[in-house]
């Protein structure tokens, strides 16, 4: 399988606008970092 990326978006913060950015920090174990859902466990959802 393969894709690609079309868009970059971080949730800065509940019900705040996800703003579009050009790079994204992803941390293994952790998350994409100044997301608002990264390093909150398991059980949280990733949109990909």
């Amino acid at each position: 399988m393969s894709g690609k990326v079309v868009s970059l978006h971080l949730g800065l913060g509940s019900g705040l606008p996800k703003p579009q950015v050009e790079v994204l920090e992803l941390v293994a174990g952790f998350g994409a970092k100044g997301d608002r859902h990264a390093g909150r466990g398991p059980d949280r959802a990733v949109l990909v």
